[in-house]
């Protein structure tokens, strides 16, 4: 126990920051990704898409560029900005931030850890987020899908999360909720 006691003071010595993913670890926003997806394709294919959880679980890790491009075909670029559009007018309104989320960056704010957002997500829907749940000034940075060209499980967003905060990728702890997450 001393031995473990003793790694996690050392290695909380070293951390100065967490990032976070957005989907499914700050908001729980799977409703409004379902109705906004459902809405594009909907209009544009005349299809219902995702079919099933199934299908959404399999969708929402991929960036709306790519699962548009895979799903939507000719009209790819259609349905990605009818699903932004959904999500920023409408769909938001069924998302929450997690029971203890608030209270929990509260604390590591006041514990004095930088914290930021690494999504696949574009920043105008986590804006829409941000803006309905009041949770401005909760973070201090946010990286999305315009920021990098990789999407995790790729490092990208998550190095370029801590090159706008100015320190080194192993000052920061990461928390996600899905496979890439992890990887």
């Amino acid at each position: 126990m001393d031995f473990l006691m003793e790694s996690l003071t050392r290695v909380s010595q070293k951390v100065i920051g967490v990032l976070f993913d957005w989907d499914g670890t700050i908001v729980d926003s799977a409703e409004a990704m379902f109705l906004s997806y459902r809405y594009a394709y909907d209009k544009h294919l005349g299809i219902v898409r995702p079919k099933d959880q199934a299908d959404f679980t399999m969708m929402v890790p991929m960036r709306l560029a790519e699962s548009s491009a895979k799903f939507g075909g000719e009209h790819a670029a259609d349905v990605a900005n009818s699903y932004n559009w959904y999500y920023e007018q409408e769909a938001y309104k069924t998302g929450h931030v997690f029971p203890g989320m608030r209270e929990a960056l509260a604390e590591l704010r006041n514990r004095g850890y930088l914290l930021g957002v690494a999504s696949n997500k574009s920043r105008s829907r986590i804006d829409a987020d941000i803006e309905y749940l009041g949770l401005e000034s909760v973070v201090d940075v946010i990286i999305t899908s315009e920021d990098t060209a990789e999407r995790k499980p790729h490092p990208a967003p998550l190095l370029k999360a801590a090159e706008k905060l100015n320190k080194e990728p192993a000052a920061f702890a990461y928390v996600g909720d899905y496979r890439g997450d992890l990887i």
